[in-house]
């Protein structure tokens, strides 16, 4: 998937299927894909959760390759080899990743969709 349409369409599209816990997390993740674009997404900000820029004080700040990052998007990113291989970098809170991940997760049926979970 294009990063631009990951962060700019499909990221939107999750937190909407995720109101309530996406409302309910604070924080803010600084994403940087080399070569391709910067954004930033701020939890709990409905107004404009993605912004097309990369905030230096984000409280995670995570720079991944092109590569690394279609991994990322397809959940398939082994994050030790990439770690290891300089494919991602990753500064700050890395609990938020795992926060993140809950929103890429689709839901597993209807009725988790319908409520929230």
């Amino acid at each position: 998937m294009d990063a631009k349409r990951f962060f700019e369409a499909a990221i939107p599209g999750m937190i909407l299927e995720h109101m309530d816990a996406f409302m309910g997390t604070q924080g803010s993740i600084a994403f940087s894909v080399h070569g391709t674009g910067q954004w930033t997404l701020f939890f709990g900000d409905m107004e404009e959760p993605v912004i097309d820029e990369f905030i230096p004080d984000a409280d995670l700040r995570i720079w991944l390759s092109p590569d690394a990052f279609q991994d990322f998007a397809q959940g398939q990113l082994d994050g030790a080899e990439a770690l290891e291989n300089g494919d991602l970098v990753v500064a700050g809170q890395t609990q938020l990743l795992e926060t993140f991940g809950y929103f890429l997760k689709p839901p597993s049926s209807f009725m988790d969709l319908y409520l929230g979970q």
